[in-house]
């Protein structure tokens, strides 16, 4: 059931908001930076976490606190999305986000792993602040891997697949990652340029990118830390390496270009 009513969910959403984001201008407009052509539909997110909200029945309780965070997260990337909204209150509300699931969901770093084949790095005082840096800037690196089409949408199935092949037997991430999975399969029938289709006719926005980045973050937290962890910290980063790398990269051409000019 969780495998095909998400699908069909997104799939109508992604129809539904279609003419209502360009009756709205909720589109993403060619320009120097952009090479597609036409006014594209920035509501991809949006349909992802919609179909969330219409399957919260199937949600654990527990992780009605992420729900609430996500929500923040959507409606901040969709203002963004219309508006270009300053970067200062962008992260601000990544923080406000990731404090609440840090104060009520327990979503919190409390331990590195054996990173320098020392033995475990246990945070302490400083955890609360490192979950914050690690999150937010998880949140920024899927965004920028958001830049060609099918690539956050691919990237975000790819590890939430192996978080949920790892994670088969803990129904509250199980679940989220199954919702997700089967969504995002249907998002990235509309971005990808397959079936004879030249261009993408949706878009993922930066609600979209926001809300992948968000939920993956609280899922790799909540499965690699406390004495029930399924993986180690230190398998993380080879789980979401490529969106990190990705954006380190992206930092430093434009650091340079910076430099150039």
């Amino acid at each position: 059931m969780l495998i095909i009513l998400p699908f069909a969910i997104t799939i109508l959403l992604v129809l539904v908001l279609c003419p209502i984001a360009k009756a709205l201008s909720l589109t993403d407009k060619p320009c120097s930076r952009k090479n597609h052509s036409g006014e594209i539909p920035l509501i991809g997110g949006i349909s992802i976490y919609l179909c969330l909200l219409i399957l919260i029945y199937w949600v654990p309780i527990k992780s009605y606190w992420y729900i609430i965070s996500a929500t923040l997260i959507v409606i901040c990337g969709i203002i963004d999305d219309y508006k270009h909204l300053n970067h200062k209150w962008r992260l601000g509300v990544e923080m406000i986000a990731t404090l609440i699931m840090i104060t009520w969901g327990g979503m919190e770093i409390t331990n590195l792993g054996n990173l320098f084949g020392f033995g475990d790095i246990k945070l302490g005082n400083l955890s609360t602040t490192i979950t914050i840096i690690a999150v937010v800037g998880g949140i920024n690196a899927f965004n920028m891997v958001d830049g060609l089409d099918g690539a956050a949408g691919g990237v975000s199935l790819i590890i939430m697949s192996l978080i949920f092949a790892l994670t088969t037997n803990i129904s509250q991430i199980s679940t989220i990652c199954l919702i997700f999975i089967s969504a995002i399969i249907a998002f990235l029938f509309f971005n990808m340029r397959i079936f004879g289709r030249k261009k993408a006719t949706v878009f993922l926005g930066d609600s979209g990118s926001m809300l992948l980045g968000f939920t993956i973050c609280y899922l790799v937290i909540s499965v690699s830390q406390g004495e029930n962890r399924v993986i180690s910290p230190v398998t993380v980063l080879w789980i979401i390496g490529l969106p990190l790398i990705d954006a380190v990269c992206i930092m430093l051409r434009r650091i340079k270009k910076t430099e150039v000019s």
